[in-house]
């Protein structure tokens, strides 16, 4: 007997008589209308949120190397306005700070996602840059994402090149699914291995955790050209990079 059942009862004749309730189906409902409503509250707050964390020195912000990689998702500038992004979608897990800002505008990362319970579907990684200069009021500039649905596989996800954007440099940058102690790529111009800079994001459910990373670069500048992108675990043993 579903939830619906249950209310169909209540206002059933006095003869009637209901199935057992199927306690697991109704809770399993009843997680997945919470998780979204927590989802459409935490979309409207997570710049408020964000704001007050600046203050305690707590968003994840770091800095790191610089390239340009053939893009493993699909990646275009973003034509929006507004800050924070899409009416269809809202900003899911923690605000990444690049440590990079040009004109005095921070570039920051965050996740996008019309529905959190379908992820494989629908994560969407963002490259964004504050308009005033605080990190509660910010615009999309670049939209990346894999075209197929498993999003959340072990690996590289969404990896976007580094550009010149209207004159602003931009990071590469994706997502990694696993346990990484370390992101490198080879600087195609000095044959120099570099390092990624890392953050750690997860969404709602245990299982949704990843790392964002991004390369260093320097602003007004083409970036780097990357290749032979690679995660380490702990002891230095490459890990699987998906596809």
């Amino acid at each position: 007997m579903t939830l619906q059942d249950l209310k169909d009862a209540m206002h059933s004749p006095p003869d009637f008589r209901p199935a057992p309730v199927d306690l697991e189906r109704v809770m399993a409902a009843g997680g997945r209308m919470r998780r979204r409503r927590r989802f459409a509250v935490g979309g409207a707050s997570a710049l408020t949120v964000a704001a007050l964390l600046i203050g305690g020195s707590q968003l994840a912000g770091l800095g790191g190397p610089a390239g340009s990689l053939p893009a493993a998702g699909r990646s275009a500038p973003s034509a929006d306005g507004p800050s924070g992004g899409s009416p269809a979608a809202g900003v899911l897990g923690p605000i990444v700070e690049t440590g990079r800002q040009s004109e005095g505008r921070r570039w920051i990362l965050y996740v996008e996602t019309a529905d959190p319970d379908r992820l494989d579907e629908t994560l969407t990684l963002v490259l964004g840059r504050t308009r005033t200069g605080t990190i509660d009021d910010f615009r999309r500039e670049i939209v990346s994402s894999d075209a197929q649905t498993d999003r959340m596989a072990p690996g590289f996800h969404a990896i976007t090149a580094g550009r010149l954007l209207d004159g602003h440099t931009t990071p590469t940058f994706g997502y990694y699914v696993g346990d990484a102690a370390r992101i490198t790529a080879r600087d195609t111009a000095t044959g120099r291995t570099v390092e990624a800079k890392r953050a750690p994001w997860s969404g709602f459910a245990a299982t949704d955790e990843a790392q964002i990373f991004w390369f260093d670069f320097a602003e007004g500048r083409p970036p780097a050209t990357l290749t032979d992108l690679t995660a380490y675990d702990s002891k230095g043993t490459p890990q699987h990079a998906g596809g």
